[in-house]
């Protein structure tokens, strides 16, 4: 199991499908979580939603991400406060478990990036 990629995520409403597939309007960069696994360690990165508008906008990215440990189909990230413990489903390729004590659930991610955008001046 390789963890590795991009996952839409939420605590409500867990899709059925194996992997979501988002068409972006252009200009825009939905929100996503990327995964990076390295043996048994996992490290995990959230991205926020943009939108290019050719005006420079205060970064508020951090290039810390979460880390931890996967064993099994099991994965614990993070630390009191801000932990994720999750369980990886093989039959549908979701994790789920629970996110500072609340459900939580990431399905694999897809971005199509649309063609004959004009560029942002």
């Amino acid at each position: 199991m390789n963890l590795t990629g991009a996952w839409a995520t939420g605590s409500l409403g867990e899709p059925t499908v194996a992997e979501i597939v988002l068409t972006p309007q252009c200009n825009y960069s939905p929100a996503l979580w990327i995964l990076e696994q390295s043996g048994d360690t996992v490290r995990a990165y959230t991205i926020p939603e943009r939108w290019a508008k050719g005006v420079a906008e205060p970064q508020t990215l951090s290039r810390v991400g979460v880390e931890g440990r996967v064993s099994g189909v099991e994965l614990a990230m993070g630390e009191l406060g801000n932990r994720y413990l999750l369980h990886y489903d093989s039959t549908s390729g979701h994790l789920r478990g629970t996110l500072r004590g609340a459900p939580f659930w990431a399905v694999r991610l897809k971005i199509v990036q649309p063609t004959g955008c004009i560029p942002v001046p």
